[in-house]
């Protein structure tokens, strides 16, 4: 990409999840592209990303089709040049796409959850207006073959770009964290055994499992943690208490992300039970970490875990096999060392926010 190519991301909210991480990461690696970010709902993240040199720029919050809103950022895309717009979330999808096509852009649409996990509305309306994407990206192998099996195009009409972090920044920040002051928090022995489990609380993470297969490990020195906010927090803590081993487990809430390397560093082990997923940053972290993982056999997470190599997989809502795992790994120091030096190196590989920038800077320059 000869030239400086001007980008405008939508996308329905700035809260802190994956996509929205995504943005930063991309805003942070990418060169000659000048970011305008576009939002109409929380802004958690707009001081990191003007901080990494986006502009950004908050609607009104009309989460819904809205053709006054549709006239005003077709009006915006036009206002300031931008050479390509790029969408994430449903919403964001819909109106971008005819905001787009009303002002003569293409539009990179990306996705980074199954289709049925989207309000019946919201899938209509988003399928409806999918022809007017120039290209439709998907996170995950897994969340392609999810549309394309519902009848929403053919596999070769998507492209799979997978989420990306700086994985050796974030390998250092997790080796040079102080996890004294955790340890002191939570009354955790600093020879303990920790599981960590990063996600919000909602019953899609199935927090409870791990909770539930936890329980059933013979680990008396070991703790979990479970690092999130939602609305099941005070539910998990209640259950942990019911089943007599909350003085173990930890639901720590809303954690300042540039905390989050310590969590990573204290712990030993990394327990993800979703039942679904696009590619979840999470993991990523954790393999950047060079934690091993034990995760749900499910598309997204099955692309990141090489059974065997850097952890081990289980179906979801197998309690027991969970159970076996975990206490497999807990046992086995040599092998937590093994599996974790593989999730690393399989991070730079395959999963480093370079290579993921790069991909999209070659994809916005075949569509401009």
């Amino acid at each position: 990409m000869g030239s400086t190519t001007k980008v405008c991301v939508v996308i329905n909210s700035l809260g802190t999840g994956g996509a929205e991480n995504q943005i930063v990461n991309q805003v942070r690696n990418s060169e000659k592209i000048n970011f305008t970010v576009v939002h109409f709902g929380v802004e958690n993240l707009s001081k990191e990303l003007r901080g990494a040199g986006a502009s950004v720029q908050k609607f009104d919050e009309r989460i819904r089709f809205d053709p006054v809103a549709i006239y005003e950022l077709s009006s915006f895309f036009v206002e300031n040049e931008f050479d390509i717009v790029h969408s994430h979330l449903a919403y964001a999808h819909t109106i971008s796409r005819i905001a787009g096509l009303t002002a003569g852009l293409p539009v990179v649409s990306t996705y980074h959850t199954r289709p049925t996990s989207r309000h019946p509305v919201t899938r209509y309306t988003e399928k409806l207006t999918r022809r007017f994407s120039s290209v439709n990206v998907a996170v995950s192998e897994g969340v392609r073959r999810s549309f394309t099996r519902s009848g929403m195009g053919q596999r070769d009409e998507w492209r799979v770009i997978y989420n990306g972090i700086d994985v050796e920044s974030f390998s250092t920040a997790v080796s040079l964290s102080n996890t004294q002051n955790l340890y002191d928090n939570y009354s955790i022995l600093s020879d303990s055994l920790t599981f960590l489990n990063v996600g919000r609380y909602v019953p899609g993470k199935s927090q409870k499992d791990i909770i539930h297969a936890f329980s059933k490990t013979d680990l008396p020195n070991s703790t979990l943690l479970l690092v999130g906010y939602g609305p099941l927090q005070n539910e998990l803590r209640e259950y942990a208490e019911d089943i007599g081993i909350n003085d173990r487990v930890f639901i720590t809430g809303k954690i300042n992300p540039e905390s989050m390397p310590k969590y990573y560093a204290a712990s030993d082990i990394f327990v993800s039970a979703s039942q679904t997923e696009g590619l979840p940053i999470t993991l990523l972290e954790a393999m950047a970490a060079s934690l091993p993982i034990v995760g749900s056999d499910i598309p997204g997470i099955n692309e990141m875990i090489i059974e065997g190599k850097n952890g081990f997989m289980f179906k979801h809502g197998n309690i027991h096999s969970l159970s076996q795992f975990m206490e497999q790994l807990a046992n086995q120091p040599d092998l937590r060392k093994k599996f974790g030096r593989a999730g690393n190196t399989i991070a730079h590989y395959r999963f480093d926010i370079d290579t993921m920038s790069s991909k999209y800077s070659d994809l916005y320059s075949k569509v401009i």
